[in-house]
């Protein structure tokens, strides 16, 4: 009943939410990014309509091979990124006359990492992998190789013009998806998977280079690589690039523990099941990226009505995930049984358990952009190289007994302790654990 009383308070014209949502700040901030959210919002939809054929087809064992796969691939090429997204955007904007060596830069930054993890791989992978784990894994590697011409897309998202990139990067979703679609039709193996996730980075960098062709300022020719700021550019990002790696052990270092302890049909139960979790992870990420500019409004003007809103966030976000939670606890095995067919019913279980950190997924995104707002990256990268390693640890200790259960029960454990309770240890971070606390147990700001 004091849900309802809560849910009803966030809602009221009086409230500050209310008053948020309706403010010019929010409603500027997204029409910006509506174009983002119908990208990720179509891939997210599309995607999880492709991969239950995929799935069904392949059944168990193959699906997890695959994604034990590309979960390697992740590992080689995690640094090709180069964490350079946003800083290489907040530079496109703030020097608009160098843009020439910024994109150039950056382009052979992220290129000559992306030829470096495919060489290493080659090496590396014939000593450790089996045949068929090592030539899936090498076509998916060669993935980001095409993929550094998403530097496109930074471009234009400097001009808040992502609505040409998105477009493209819709159509090239739908051709993806009727390429496995064929390939689910005429029951190819799994192989032809990775070389078509191949396919779809070499359409995505033609899409990129023909919208850059048509609306780009400066000839993509007269892009050059520039030493002393490529020098710069990676100074400014190991810390993004630290925070990347440390994403990875979260979201990958599980499934590869399952395939070397239990095998590959446990990582097609356990990847079911995450697939199902994170496409719940957009809803709190587009609410609190749309929220929090005009939240850190307040910031300037009134310290007590800012700490009031992000605890109204914070609340809002908390029951969001909850009747999610409660949803997919109820429903979860009639979804899977529809969906992905009863061999897939082993990820019922880890399923139940994994809905339930969408709380502190929630508490999370939150979280980083208090960080953000009161300049303490630092701790934020603590907090998450703390919750990697209680990660590893329970993966380690679990899965040997419970299976592909004490793999969801680890990142639960893990996900609390890195997006709330290890808030509370340090000074600098304990009013976020105050307010996501006051939040959890829905006190009054």
């Amino acid at each position: 009943m004091k849900w309802f009383v809560v849910i009803t308070q966030l809602l009221q014209k009086k409230a500050g939410l209310y008053k948020l949502i309706q403010s010019a700040g929010f409603k500027k901030y997204f029409a910006n990014t509506s174009w983002l959210l119908i990208d990720n919002t179509a891939t997210l939809a599309i995607g999880l309509f492709v991969s239950i054929f995929i799935a069904r087809h392949l059944g168990p064992a193959d699906f997890g091979l695959f994604n034990f796969a590309k979960s390697v691939a992740k590992f080689f090429t995690i640094f090709c990124a180069l964490g350079l997204e946003r800083i290489v955007i907040r530079n496109l904007v703030l020097d608009k006359e160098n843009h020439a060596n910024i994109l150039g830069t950056t382009l052979g930054l992220k290129m000559g990492m992306s030829v470096l993890s495919t060489f290493l791989f080659a090496i590396v992978g014939y000593f450790v992998l089996d045949e068929s784990a090592y030539w899936l894994t090498f076509f998916l590697i060669l993935v980001p190789i095409f993929e550094a011409f998403a530097v496109i897309r930074f471009y234009f998202a400097s001009r808040v013009e992502a609505r040409f990139i998105s477009r493209i990067v819709l159509v090239k979703i739908i051709i993806s998806s009727v390429i496995k679609l064929v390939l689910v039709y005429f029951q190819m193996p799994v192989i032809y998977f990775a070389i078509e996730a191949l396919v779809e980075a070499v359409l995505a960098m033609l899409g990129y280079l023909w919208v850059y062709n048509k609306r780009g300022k400066i000839k993509i020719f007269q892009w050059k690589f520039h030493q002393t700021y490529g020098k710069k550019l990676l100074r400014d990002s190991w810390p993004l690039l630290v925070s990347s790696f440390v994403i990875y052990i979260y979201t990958e270092t599980d499934i590869i523990m399952l395939r070397y302890m239990l095998g590959n049909e446990a990582v097609g139960h356990y990847s079911i099941a995450v697939r199902m979790t994170t496409i719940w992870y957009l809803a709190g990420t587009v609410i609190c990226n749309s929220l929090f500019p005009a939240i850190l409004n307040a910031k300037t003007n009134d310290e007590v009505v800012y700490k009031k809103r992000l605890t109204d966030l914070l609340r809002l976000l908390i029951i969001i995930a909850v009747v999610i939670a409660l949803f997919i606890t109820v429903s979860g095995k009639w979804i899977i049984a529809l969906l992905f067919g009863q061999q897939f019913l082993p990820a019922v279980a880890p399923l139940m358990i994994l809905t339930w950190s969408l709380v502190f997924v929630y508490l999370g995104v939150a979280g980083t952009q208090w960080f953000i707002a009161e300049n303490l990256q630092r701790y934020m990268m603590i907090r998450s190289v703390s919750g990697a390693i209680v990660n590893v640890i329970l993966n380690l200790l679990l899965i040997p007994i419970l299976g592909i259960i004490g793999s969801a029960i680890a990142t639960l454990i893990a996900q609390m302790m890195a997006s709330f309770v290890g808030n509370y240890f340090t000074p600098q971070t304990r009013p976020l654990f105050v307010m996501q606390a006051r939040a959890l147990l829905f006190l009054k700001a």
